[in-house]
């Protein structure tokens, strides 16, 4: 083994040799759990969009309408996005 080998060690590789392995934080699956769910409440609505009642030139300019202010909802919450990351401390982690 040499000293480029052991630059190249990260906390999995030693945890591996122990024949252990890093627990997932709470978070992670909090996250990803929400992740889901916020994709699962989009195809609900998409679907629920599709098989309402209103004739097609109708649901397509709501369609229309409702995607339009979501964009504009998102490109007036994007600039508060990237101001706030800009704050945090350089070299900080997030874990």
């Amino acid at each position: 083994m040499t000293i480029n080998d052991l630059r190249s060690l990260d906390r999995n590789d030693v945890l591996g040799w122990l024949g252990l392995q890093a627990r997932p934080s709470p978070g992670s699956w909090i996250l990803s759990g929400l992740g889901f769910l916020g994709a699962g409440l989009l195809v609900g609505a998409a679907v629920a969009l599709c098989v309402a009642p209103k004739p097609g030139r109708e649901l397509r300019e709501d369609l229309k309408d409702r995607l339009r202010r979501a964009r504009t909802k998102a490109d007036e919450v994007a600039p508060t996005i990237t101001r706030d990351e800009s704050r945090s401390p350089a070299g900080s982690s997030t874990y």
